[in-house]
């Protein structure tokens, strides 16, 4: 029984022939016999598999990402016939696919690579760039976006397929945050004091991250103090101008402030003073325009 190895580069559906023969010192009455063959078609047994990463697991509306891919050839063949294709869910816009280094075993085109050629135990690499699309495209956000990558071979068999697809997914958040802001009464007093009551809300899908509550208060009253009622407790300013923040602030939750201030004891009969809170955050915003509330006294 003799065992040999058959080279990983041997195409497909090539047939192999070997012929043993034996001799001897003493005529053979019939040397026709004297060799036996027999021959092998090669079949190309592939184990394609794929990684799939991406550099952001979540992001803003309007966020680049980098998708980093490897196609990897675990053999005993070489694999002929290499196709890596990407498939983008809704929501993004596609960028460029590239293969990485100097290899350039593969024909890329549009999200596809093509045509590849891997050495039995060699990889090639690849970078997929896209961009996640804008609230105004219809992200409303705590949705996944994601790139799907899938290798497979023309050519070679693939005994183990559950290693052909990965997926890399990126959580897009969205907030809304929403600012009332009501005076204790239509009028004030010159010289005496009144009462600010703001409420900034999260109305949106997604917490907001690093949120700051505003106001810079007008000329003619003056910062006195300020209590939270209600809500996750923020970091309240306690001189100058409204500034409170906190880190996160939960989709669904709220939190109000009552803020008193001092009228100017020469602030003008019948003049109106308006006032204006704005929230603030680093996470994308569905509806900007109601991050910021107001209200006004007559003197």
């Amino acid at each position: 029984v003799v065992t040999v190895q058959v080279a990983s580069n041997v195409p497909k559906n090539t047939v192999i022939e070997n012929t043993a023969t034996a001799t001897s010192t003493i005529t053979d009455r019939l040397p026709s016999d004297n060799s036996g063959s027999d021959s092998v078609t090669i079949n190309t047994v592939c184990n394609l598999s794929v990684t799939n990463e991406v550099d952001l697991a979540s992001a803003n509306p309007g966020s680049p990402l980098t998708y980093t891919i490897v196609v990897t050839n675990n053999g005993p063949s070489d694999a002929a016939d290499v196709d890596l294709r990407n498939v983008l869910s809704s929501h993004l816009t596609a960028g460029t696919l590239e293969e990485v280094g100097d290899s350039d075993v593969f024909s890329v085109s549009g999200l596809e690579a093509l045509n590849g050629h891997l050495a039995s135990g060699a990889s090639a690499t690849f970078t997929l760039t896209a961009t996640i699309q804008g609230v105004a495209d219809g992200v409303l956000g705590e949705e996944d976006v994601t790139n799907t990558a899938t290798v497979s071979s023309d050519v070679s068999s693939d005994p183990t397929l559950d290693n052909n697809t990965a997926t890399a997914s990126t959580n897009v958040t969205v907030a809304d945050l929403v600012v009332t802001k009501v005076a204790a009464g239509e009028t004030a007093v010159a010289g005496d004091t009144t009462t600010y009551t703001i409420t900034v809300a999260n109305t949106g899908l997604s917490a907001a991250q690093n949120v700051a509550l505003d106001d810079v208060l007008p000329e003619g009253v003056t910062f006195l103090s300020q209590q939270q009622t209600s809500g996750p407790a923020f970091s309240l300013s306690e001189s100058g101008n409204v500034h409170n923040t906190i880190g996160s602030l939960g989709a669904g939750e709220s939190a109000v402030f009552v803020v008193t201030v001092q009228v100017a004891s020469n602030v003008p009969k019948n003049t109106v003073i308006e006032n204006t809170a704005t929230a603030t955050s680093t996470i994308t915003d569905r509806l900007p325009s109601d991050n910021s509330g107001s209200d006004s006294v007559t003197i």
